[in-house]
């Protein structure tokens, strides 16, 4: 009779926190008191907008995490992964991603993770144009060079959705061959203008070329942005550190 007497007492200071205020904490603060930082070599932290619930903040910071983890994936193909840590804090609406720097990935880049990332194909050359292709209707996006060329350019492909080349040929039914010009936008910006009836090619693709695209790091950080994903929150970079790689002397 003692022995259950004592392991109901035990099982009762487990549930009661051993009459500490361990249960006056969220699940992030209880997180962070075992939360270590010593082996990750950079860090990232964003403030995000709009966000009522800590359920809310965890799902732009999931958001977040597989924007990373999709850069390490397609920057170092010996890194298909990244070690990393999220951190959340719904008091002052912070998402945390510490990470070891494998990729050697740039500050700056770093800071485009924030970025809203929405691409939207629209009719005309201006931005308030009508929406043809909504950015969840495309899914992927790759750097590719032109080798065939001979002056190894490069271009991103840009894959749409079932629903989206569906919908774009319904659009250019519409249009009925009247030699209209549709344009590629990304969070504001041009991305390049094409005639209707050759913007998306075989398999649901619409190509991008010149601008910015001069090498292979330029394609590819535009092919990741692509691909990473519409946040609709506001996000911002509160803090950034990168450890980069030194170069030889």
């Amino acid at each position: 009779m003692k022995r259950i007497f004592c392991a109901i007492l035990c099982l009762t200071v487990l549930l009661t926190g051993c009459g500490s205020d361990s249960s006056k904490l969220s699940e992030s603060q209880l997180y962070e008191q075992e939360f270590d930082t010593s082996k990750y070599d950079s860090h990232i932290t964003f403030a995000v907008d709009g966000t009522s619930t800590e359920k809310e903040l965890t799902e732009v910071a999931k958001q977040l995490e597989q924007r990373i983890e999709r850069c390490f994936a397609e920057k170092n193909d010996d890194h298909p992964s990244v070690t990393h840590q999220l951190q959340t804090n719904h008091g002052d609406k912070t998402v945390t991603i510490y990470f070891n720097n494998t990729a050697d990935l740039s500050q700056q880049f770093m800071e485009f993770t924030a970025a809203p990332n929405k691409v939207e194909l629209k009719k005309g050359d201006k931005a308030d144009g009508e929406i043809m292709i909504a950015a969840d209707e495309f899914y992927d996006a790759y750097a590719q060079q032109d080798k065939a060329s001979g002056n190894g350019s490069w271009s991103v492909a840009l894959k749409l959705t079932q629903k989206g080349r569906t919908k774009f040929e319904k659009a250019l039914k519409k249009m009925n061959g009247k030699g209209e010009q549709v344009t590629l936008w990304l969070d504001g910006k041009a991305l390049g203008t094409y005639a209707a009836e050759k913007a998306v090619g075989s398999g649901g693709i619409i190509t991008v070329t010149g601008g910015e695209l001069i090498d292979k790091q330029a394609a590819w950080e535009l092919a990741y942005r692509l691909r990473s994903g519409h946040i609709e929150n506001k996000v911002t970079v509160k803090e950034c550190s990168v450890k980069e790689k030194t170069q030889a002397a």
